[in-house]
């Protein structure tokens, strides 16, 4: 099982799959091979949500930025 840490650093450093995991998070980790628990699913979908109602908030970016 992955990690939220695991998703995190692939955010950060491949654009291919921060952009793929923008439209189909499940789609992008199955990309890079990672694969999380239906909890941590579940808080990243959430935060996917909150990004497509707010387009001028990214909140992956900000927490990964800090």
């Amino acid at each position: 099982m992955s990690s939220l840490e695991d998703v995190y650093e692939q955010w950060q450093n491949n654009a291919e799959f921060r952009a793929l995991f923008k439209i189909d998070p499940d789609k992008a980790l199955k990309s890079v091979k990672l694969e999380l628990n239906a909890g941590d699913f579940a808080k990243i979908n959430v935060l996917i949500n909150r990004k497509n109602q707010d387009s001028d908030s990214d909140e992956l970016d900000k927490r990964i930025s800090k």
